[in-house]
């Protein structure tokens, strides 16, 4: 009987066990799928493991091309806008047509209310036909360039800081919306005037937006794809798409419409992404950085999703130096950051005014405006691809060659363009347009030593600085613009000039910085190459200053001389 009851049980007791130990491998599933705590030591492993180029990157490349559209189409706006088209005056039956070689006598009879019609024939309906801006008012167009650029100095010195300060996203959406509005009461201008007020905000925040852009998407990237992520910055597609507007719509308020309607969705997928945890974790917010970069691997899909990302396992990567300042006055104070500001801003400048010298005068040179920026939007397309390819497989090509090598280009595309327009009196638009071509290049050296040669707590600001630069070369290019009329060459042969000096600055003092991870603190900036970019001031400094102690020396070297057996 009992052997039964142990036979009977055991059965029983069996499953019961088989029970238990299937519970135990559940567990032990359960456990070894679980996430992980894990520990970092620097921001590069971090991006390894939420994954340093994913759909969450893919994601914001596409939101930024879009972006890149209505960044575009704004900047291309006043070339557009002030075209100037062909007016023609009607009076007592024959017709007098503005031109350079009449146009003192067209303006009495316009000025004059002589003209029984005047008619205008343009591929776009311009602020010049909108408000009759000839004759007296023929400097508006120029003036409202410079306004325009001038509110971009004044947008990129604080939009730079308030980022370092306030963080990328924040300082961004807030930026991205006042400029769609800005953009829309341009449509609504009733004179010049309003419009002018409108493109000083618009101007400004084209530049300040895509910087404080620019340097979100670079952080969240890992070192061996942020490259990648600065060429997705380039403006190629955005001209392409820009003519494609503009020749559409053929109003320049229609077309400020629909850059106003390309925004606006905009301004709800950035909202979707997360805010830069390289910023976060230099400002000692690690657990926020922590929540961000496990959202950050959740739309990767990456390995993350079982490692768990704690302030903890942030908490062994560099910092700045608590209770350290980090601005404007830290940029300018210390020597290696002075310099390599310097040099950035040089190249800015010359980059700046060869892309200008060419679209600001697309409305003097032949031909439609339309077709000659989206042939220079089309002509774009392979840069990225080349320097891509340059990049992976040439081991000679580094960053600095990324930038002497097409400057060398430029400066010998306007160097043609000036001795045409001296030789000839004509304009040479195929040089023109290759060298701004070749601008794509610098432009993309320019951003990519922007995010390699500054800390993080000081990367948008050194960016904005930098390129204050550029709406300084534009505020001087409409002034070179409206003195060709008097010195026809003038605008390329400054472009020639400057780019040249840029040229032997870049070659001479530029660090290499090729492969290594963007730097966070000042202590990474210490470790790049300053000897190279200090190595021309030294020799200067050693020619102009140590040629008085050559008698003494020379002194020393004879004193040291044993004379020689036999002599005398």
């Amino acid at each position: 009987m009992m052997m039964m009851d142990q036979e009977s049980s055991s059965p029983l007791n069996r499953h019961e066990q088989d029970d238990v130990d299937i519970g135990d491998d559940e567990d032990e599933t359960d456990a070894a799928s679980a996430p992980k705590p894990v520990t970092f030591d620097t921001f590069e492993q971090v991006l390894s493991a939420v994954g340093s180029f994913g759909a969450y990157h893919w994601a914001f490349i596409i939101v930024m091309q879009f972006s890149i559209v209505m960044w575009c189409g704004n900047f291309v706006f006043m070339p557009y806008a002030t075209y100037m088209p062909t007016v023609e005056c009607h009076v007592n039956g024959s017709v007098v047509v503005h031109d350079h070689r009449n146009a003192t006598f067209f303006c009495e009879l316009y000025s004059g209310g002589h003209c029984t019609n005047v008619t205008w024939e343009a591929p776009f309906r311009t602020i010049i036909e909108q408000w009759g801006l000839l004759c007296d008012l023929d400097y508006v167009p120029e003036l409202i360039n410079t306004i325009q650029m001038v509110g971009t100095l004044v947008a990129l010195f604080f939009t730079g800081v308030l980022s370092d300060k306030f963080g990328r996203k924040r300082v961004f959406t807030v930026c991205f919306v006042v400029l769609m509005v800005a953009c829309y009461l341009g449509t609504l201008a009733p004179d010049w005037q309003t419009l002018a007020a409108s493109r000083f905000v618009v101007g400004g925040l084209i530049s300040a937006t895509f910087v404080v852009n620019f340097v979100w998407s670079m952080e969240m990237t890992g070192q061996d794809n942020n490259f990648v992520m600065n060429l997705a910055g380039l403006w190629h597609f955005g001209y392409i798409s820009t003519a494609l507007i503009g020749y559409l719509t053929r109003d320049w308020q229609l077309y400020l419409l629909i850059l106003d309607a390309i925004g606006l969705p905009l301004l709800f997928f950035y909202t979707c992404f997360v805010e830069s945890p390289r910023w976060l974790i230099q400002k000692g917010r690690l657990e926020k950085a922590a929540k961000q970069l496990t959202r950050m691997s959740q739309r990767n899909q990456s390995a993350c999703n079982r490692v768990l990302i704690t302030s903890d396992s942030l908490s062994a990567i560099p910092q700045e130096r608590d209770g350290k300042r980090h601005g404007l006055l830290t940029l300018l104070s210390s020597r290696r950051l002075l310099l390599y500001t310097f040099l950035l801003s040089l190249i800015t400048f010359a980059t700046a005014s060869a892309s200008y010298a060419f679209v600001f005068q697309v409305s003097l040179l032949s031909g439609s405006p339309f077709v000659k920026l989206a042939m220079y939007g089309a002509f774009r397309i392979y840069i990225p691809f080349v320097l891509y390819y340059a990049d992976r497989k040439l081991d000679w090509f580094g960053r600095r060659e990324m930038i002497y090598i097409p400057m060398l280009i430029v400066c010998l595309c306007y160097t043609m363009a000036t001795m045409s327009e001296v030789l000839t009196g004509s304009s040479n638009m195929i040089a023109m347009m290759a060298g701004a071509v070749c601008c794509n290049c610098l432009w993309t050296g320019i951003g990519q030593y922007q995010m390699e040669l500054f800390p993080t707590r000081l990367r948008s600001t050194s960016s904005s600085v930098v390129l204050m630069f550029d709406p300084l070369a534009s505020v001087f290019m409409p002034q070179l613009v409206y003195a060709e009329r008097y010195y026809h060459p003038a605008p390329v042969m400054e472009v020639a000039l400057v780019t040249f000096i840029a040229l032997v600055a870049a070659y001479t003092m530029l660090p290499e910085t090729k492969g290594r991870p963007l730097p966070d603190t000042l202590d990474d900036v210490a470790e790049l190459g300053y000897e190279r970019a200090m190595r021309p001031w030294k020799r200067l400094r050693r020619l102009l200053c140590d040629t008085g102690n050559d008698t003494e020396l020379l002194a020393n070297m004879e004193a040291d001389v044993e004379p020689i057996d036999g002599a005398m």
